[in-house]
Parts: C-alpha cells; sequence; structure tokens
C-alpha cells in the first residue's frame, strides 16, 4: 500500500512506522490514523518483523490532534473537515492499534509529543525520547477532556 500521511520502513527484522506530516508536526488526523491501523496490520501479517519503531518525520514526534479537526469537532470552525470521524474512541483505537501487536514496540520519540502524540508514544512498549524533546498532555489548555 502507499501511504500519505506515514512511511513503512523496514531493515531486516526491524520495522519503522514514521509518522510524515512535518509541516503540520505531524498533527494526528482521521486519514494518517487509518494508515497506522493498516501498517500495524502488515507488520502484524509479517513472521519476520521483531520490533516496531514509531517515530515522526521533521522536528517534532506529533503535536497532537490536528487543530482544524478539533475545531470542526467542536463547532467552531466553518472550515470543512471531517471531524474525528466518529466517537473519539474510533479515532484514538486507529493509533493504539500499536498497544495490540505481538512484538515490542518503542517510540523513538524524536521531538515534540503533545496530547494525543503523547498517548501514542505511551501505547508502545517502551519510550526513548531526544534530550531536547518536549511531551506533555495539554490538553486542558485546550479545553478538551484527555483522550487514548
Amino acid at each position: 500500500m502507499t501511504y500519505e500521511h506515514i512511511e513503512l520502513l523496514r531493515d531486516g527484522h526491524i520495522a519503522t512506522l514514521k509518522l510524515n506530516r512535518p509541516d503540520t508536526r505531524n498533527a494526528m488526523s482521521i486519514a494518517m490514523g487509518e494508515e497506522v491501523a493498516h501498517a500495524v496490520e502488515a507488520v502484524r501479517g509479517d513472521d519476520g518483523i521483531r520490533v516496531l519503531v514509531v517515530t515522526g518525520e521533521g522536528k517534532s514526534f506529533s503535536a497532537g490532534g490536528d487543530l482544524a479537526m478539533l475545531a470542526a469537532d467542536a463547532g467552531i470552525s466553518d472550515a470543512k473537515h471531517d471531524g474525528m470521524g466518529g466517537p473519539p474512541r474510533e479515532f484514538y483505537k486507529r493509533y493504539l492499534s500499536v498497544a495490540t501487536l505481538p512484538i515490542p514496540t518503542v517510540a523513538a520519540i524524536n521531538g515534540h509529543a503533545i496530547g494525543a502524540g503523547m498517548c501514542f508514544a505511551l501505547g508502545c512498549d517502551l519510550r526513548i525520547a531526544a534530550a531536547d524533546a518536549k511531551m506533555g498532555m495539554t490538553f486542558t489548555k485546550l479545553g478538551i477532556h484527555p483522550g487514548m
């Protein structure tokens, strides 16, 4: 499968799932979540893969949920957007599918992991962060409850 919002790379027994929306600091969207869930199933179906590394392209791991999507869901934006595509649980389920893999998963936090991005990292078995990575749960600053 060709991905638009992520990359799935393989090097021997190691697969790397890279969030690939650096222009938005890898903000999480429905489309990205669907690709993550598909990539997780591809990894699950490959007996040669022994570990999955999750990281982000550019300066951020993930800035969390796409703010345009959140604004559309809150009804405070006239922008055309699909919203979360159903209940928040369905949105989060796509990303947390990494937690269902029978192999070790490692979040390589190369930069900011904020809100839902931090939750996505917490869904992995192990987290390794760059010395200058910022991590935080900023849901209340946005006036929303914590997800995942």
